[in-house]
């Protein structure tokens, strides 16, 4: 965060970390989880995180121009503090609204993504908090990523489980990597 803000980093006023967990588990049981294809063995995946979007996209837009325009990009992955302040998801999402088969996004949500009360508008464009996805490579490797919610500086008693469980599973599925995406350092 560019900015020192204590409460932000500690808590929210969106609802608490076991909540969002268990509304990002109801989309899931009901949607699935995501399998991408990466046109090769060897891909790239876009990070980045803390944009802080508050009135201008200049950075964002050159971040989803610079993934789409990766021929061997799959994903991109925003690690949270995707807005800042009161700044509405749609904002955000105008720039992935254009045309493009390169839209696949996973975001994290940070503190100041539910700071403002804002939980609400990232689940409405994010869908979940909580998840994994798979990529698969033209050889048939797959890469993890699991993805989960740190944006009040805890994972909380439920995810956690779910972190440990999911893990555990994957251990015994042949992952080539596993890779955890969170927005809070531990």
């Amino acid at each position: 965060c560019s900015r020192l803000d204590m409460i932000g980093m500690i808590s929210g006023t969106s609802p608490t970390i076991d909540e969002r967990f268990e509304q990002s588990q109801q989309y899931n049981t009901e949607h699935g989880f995501a399998t991408l294809h990466a046109p090769a063995d060897n891909y790239h995946v876009y990070v980045c995180t803390d944009t802080h979007i508050n009135g201008t996209r200049k950075r964002w837009e050159e971040f989803v121009d610079a993934y789409r325009a990766d021929d061997v990009c799959p994903v991109a992955v925003h690690l949270g503090d995707i807005i800042d302040a009161k700044t509405d998801f749609n904002y955000v999402k105008e720039p992935l609204l254009s045309p493009s088969p390169k839209d696949t996004l996973m975001a994290v949500c940070g503190n100041h993504d539910i700071y403002f009360k804002q939980w609400e508008n990232f689940i409405a464009a994010f869908k979940t908090s909580t998840y994994y996805f798979v990529v698969k490579t033209p050889s048939g490797a797959r890469d993890l990523f699991v993805v989960y919610d740190s944006a009040d500086g805890t994972v909380g008693s439920k995810q956690l489980q779910w972190l440990e469980n999911t893990l555990q599973w994957a251990s015994k599925q042949g992952f080539r990597h596993i890779v955890g995406c969170t927005h809070t350092n531990f």
